[in-house]
């Protein structure tokens, strides 16, 4: 089974954490898809960056950036971001209905592990906005700890900044660390599955969802 938290934060990102609950033991393939209405039919612009690990779907007013990242104490492989392959007009998982029959790009976030946690950030933007502007594209980067990439010690998570706050978003691993040093020094502690905390600026905000600290 799959647990889901979802939080939109400072009215201004979502937050998507998924949690991958299973008793088999042996590593497999898990993909994390997401659909946008944009790209083939739709018109629009699709991109794919694997460094931060982002897809962007964007329209002649604005857009949104999905930021994925995925974690497991037991991989195989580190997430990769792809597209499913394009089978032609009015196949799935391209074809919609939202304005007639037509096609859009999809995602897709595929590890290969036991169970894996996945995290997104999702951050619309006004296409044209300027630095600074409240409507303009975030500034997101991925957690990483003194001992190395988060993701190898089996948590995901991301750093957001917006309007003077810095938030870390995570998702930790069944059997992940509750204590982790980031590598900028502060050093987190909790036992839940996600946690949302700022760490720097003057409207502080803390989340934890499925632990006591």
């Amino acid at each position: 089974t799959t647990v889901r938290a979802m939080a939109l934060v400072r009215n201004r990102y979502l937050v998507v954490l998924d949690r991958v609950d299973t008793p088999v033991t042996e590593r497999r393939r898990h993909t994390w898809r997401l659909h946008g209405y944009a790209g083939l039919s739709n018109g629009g612009v699709f991109t794919l960056d694997a460094t931060p690990q982002v897809a962007r779907w964007e329209r002649d007013l604005a857009g949104v950036d999905v930021y994925l990242a995925a974690a497991d104490t037991d991989t195989a492989s580190p997430l990769a971001l792809g597209e499913p392959v394009y089978n032609g007009e009015a196949l799935a998982p391209h074809v919609d209905r939202i304005d007639g029959l037509k096609e859009h790009k999809v995602l897709d976030g595929v590890i290969t592990a036991r169970a894996p946690v996945f995290a997104a950030v999702a951050v619309p933007y006004r296409v044209g906005a300027s630095a600074g502007d409240a409507d303009a594209p975030l500034t997101v980067t991925r957690v990483a700890l003194d001992s190395g990439p988060a993701e190898d010690g089996g948590v995901a998570g991301w750093l957001v900044a917006y309007d003077g706050q810095v938030d870390l978003i995570l998702a930790r691993a069944p059997d992940g660390p509750t204590s982790i040093t980031l590598v900028t020094g502060e050093q987190i502690d909790f036992d839940g599955v996600w946690a949302i905390v700022t760490l720097s600026g003057d409207r502080p905000l803390a989340v934890l969802a499925r632990g006591t600290t």
